[in-house]
């Protein structure tokens, strides 16, 4: 594996946004979105956030990120933001079923993943 220098690094750095395409079948079949990972700001903020928040209270918040990490994150097929900062409160007052909030659970999830904030490496052979 080569050793990277300063120059490539910093060339990663300007590559821009992973970004991948996801199927939510709760909302249809063939129904996909187009995420990206999360930028540092909004990295970080999750990050201190959560390890501010009591025990108590990060249930609580991880359910109000679901709707954070889908406005930040869902792109349109121009590859721009879908959503503006505000809509969470929208998604939320639109978002009247188990099928919608599943829907946007799977994309905040698949965020979370592109970003590397989970790992899907996890040994899932049965003992």
């Amino acid at each position: 594996m080569p050793l990277l220098n300063r120059a490539a690094i910093l060339d990663i750095a300007e590559r821009g946004f992973k970004t991948q395409e996801v199927p939510v079948p709760e909302w249809g079949t063939g129904i996909t979105v187009k995420i990206r990972e999360l930028s540092t700001e909004q990295f970080q903020k999750l990050g201190l956030d959560m390890g501010a928040a009591a025990d108590s209270a990060r249930v609580s918040k991880a359910l109000d990120y679901t709707y954070d990490v889908v406005v930040w994150a869902t792109l349109g097929t121009d590859g721009e933001p879908l959503f503006a900062e505000g809509d969470q409160k929208v998604l939320r007052e639109k978002g009247k079923t188990a099928s919608f909030y599943a829907g946007l659970t799977r994309i905040a999830n698949e965020v979370y993943d592109l970003s590397g904030l989970t790992s899907k490496d996890e040994d899932e052979s049965p003992n």
